[in-house]
Formats: structure tokens, C-alpha cells, sequence
């Protein structure tokens, strides 16, 4: 069992956590196979590492990790725009690899966090090039990869704003946050510690105010705002963040931010034929058992087009 893969000490931290131990585990996983296979509406999944993640994302709750699983599938079906085509060889996936980064540094925090990082490449990145779905498809990409790979306790995330314009932030609407909170929280139940926002000018404080809306009045706290700019250092980041966990670019040691790129998009494409096939398979409403899943409930009803708006 992939159990093996999982760092000794996260392992000690989940069974205490979560009340498990290796047989408990084994058992669990078993008992999804077998709750899988009995889902009409669910298409044939049986990949062990995406089920011990999960599982585990889920904090070893079974009829969590039950919902987990199909709101996954769920998912693609409901938003295509982001979970159609995401074929890397396409045109969209070099657009976008040409304009931003999204790395995970490969070393974990004392505490068993993955350290992940956001940005563009060479900002200002144009307005006509800034595409909320395109980012929101890519990081669907590195999840699903995150999914078959990672093994980490919660999740920090870097997003690193140099160059945000009031233009930029126009084109983020009310849907895409719940797109966005949709798919992360609920379909790959992502865990996050802290989100670092760097480089934001007073302009993004609206963009940043009206995001909090999306988020529980509990997790808000998580949000940390770094006023530094790329001239004066990064040292308050320090403060959350050891310099040995981040790249160059942010005065840290573990590498540029380019070789780290360079590695994730061939990894990104290496997974071609998964994404083509598995990870391009959605539920059967037809089939499904019980409640349809309505649409409505999970998105509300504000409308596609409604916008941020930014003085």
C-alpha cells in the first residue's frame, strides 16, 4: 500500500489526529472501492494514491471523504470551462506556462505544510492576457497531479501580486470565486494554513476585501497581507516562512523560480494521457441514485456576468 510513501512523523501526526492506524486505513480504503463500484452515477475509479489522498485530505472521515469523492467527479461535469480540455500539448496550457508560475517547493515545513507559489513571470502582465479560468484550469491540473505525488498535513499558499491593477481585478466575478471555492474546498477538499499575499498595491485592497466575502468569518484570519515591495525585501514573510523553504526571488535558498517552473511543466505534461482519459471522465446525472445535484445550490443564482467593481 502507498501508506509506505507518506513520511514516518505525518504519519505518527495523522493516526493520533484522526484516530486511525495502518489496519483502520487499509480497511477504509477498501470499503471506498467497494462503495465506489456501487455508484451508478460514478465512473470506474480505483486508483489507490488518489484514494488514500483523498481519504486523508478528508481527516480519515469516511462519508466526508464519500461527498469528497463525488463532488470530484461532480465538478467536471458543472464547470467545463475549467475542467474541459486540459490537455497540457493545447494551446491554452502554453499561453498561460508562458505567463505565469505555480510552484510547490519540494520540501516540506517543519509542521508537514506544502509551500505552494503564484505569479506572473514578467510583470505587469497585460490585461488582455490575464485569464481567471485559465489560472483557476491550471491549478485543477496541479492538484489532480498533487493528488497521484504529494503527501503534506495543509497547505500555504504564496500569491504573489506584482503588478495588479484595478483592470486585473475587473475581471474577477462573483462565479469564478465560487467556482473556485467549489472546486477547492469541496472537490479536492484542499486544506490551507496560510495565504501570503506579496507586492499588493493600496488599488488590490478592494479586490482582496470583497474575496474575504467567500471565505469563513473563522479562516479569514489566514489571510496575510505583505506591503513590502520586490525593492525593500520580503522580510515579513520571513517571519511566517523560512528563507530555506523559498525561492531566490524572495531573498530565500531553495532555488529560482524558472528551474522550478520548468520542472513542474514537463512534469504537467507527462501527465497527458491522464488528463485526456481518467481525468476527463464526469458523473452520469441519469444514473444518479436519489437528490440530483442542483446546479443552483451549489453556485447561486448572482449570474455569470456580475463583476468585481473597482474604483
Amino acid at each position: 500500500m502507498v501508506v509506505d510513501l507518506i513520511p514516518s512523523k505525518l504519519l505518527e501526526i495523522m493516526y493520533s489526529e484522526y484516530e486511525i492506524n495502518e489496519e483502520s486505513l487499509k480497511e477504509s480504503i477498501k470499503k471506498l472501492r467497494e462503495w465506489l463500484r456501487m455508484q451508478p452515477h460514478l465512473p470506474f475509479f480505483d486508483d489507490e494514491k488518489r484514494l488514500l489522498r483523498m481519504f486523508i485530505q478528508c481527516k480519515g472521515r469516511m462519508e466526508v471523504t464519500k461527498s469528497s469523492l463525488d463532488m470530484y467527479f461532480s465538478i467536471r461535469g458543472k464547470i467545463p470551462e475549467v475542467f474541459g480540455n486540459r490537455d497540457p500539448f493545447a494551446a491554452w496550457f502554453k499561453k498561460i506556462a508562458e505567463k505565469v508560475f505555480f510552484i510547490q517547493i519540494p520540501y516540506h515545513t517543519e509542521d508537514f505544510c506544502r509551500i505552494n507559489i503564484i505569479g506572473a513571470l514578467n510583470p505587469p502582465m497585460p490585461v488582455n492576457d490575464f485569464d481567471p479560468l485559465e489560472l483557476l484550469k491550471l491549478a485543477s491540473v496541479i492538484q489532480d497531479i498533487r493528488l497521484a505525488e504529494d503527501f503534506y498535513y495543509a497547505d500555504i499558499y504564496i500569491l504573489d501580486l506584482q503588478g495588479g491593477s484595478a483592470a486585473h481585478a475587473s475581471k474577477i466575478t462573483i462565479p469564478l470565486l465560487r467556482k473556485l471555492r467549489l472546486s477547492a474546498l469541496k472537490g479536492y477538499k484542499v486544506r490551507v494554513k496560510q495565504v501570503h499575499l506579496l507586492n499588493v498595491a493600496p488599488i488590490m485592497d478592494t479586490v482582496i476585501n470583497f474575496s474575504l466575502q467567500f471565505a469563513r468569518p473563522e479562516h479569514r484570519h489566514r489571510l496575510i497581507t505583505h506591503r513590502e515591495n520586490i525593492a525593500k525585501g520580503y522580510d515579513s514573510l520571513h517571519k511566517y516562512v523560512s528563507p530555506k523553504l523559498l525561492p531566490r526571488e524572495y531573498g530565500g535558498e531553495a532555488g529560482s523560480i524558472t528551474d522550478m517552473w520548468d520542472e513542474w511543466k514537463k512534469k504537467i505534461c507527462s501527465y497527458r494521457e491522464w488528463f485526456i482519459n481518467e481525468g476527463a471522465v464526469t458523473v452520469d446525472e441519469s444514473k444518479r441514485t436519489g437528490k440530483p445535484l442542483d446546479t443552483g445550490e451549489l453556485f447561486g443564482f448572482e449570474g455569470s456576468f456580475r463583476q468585481l467593481q473597482v474604483d
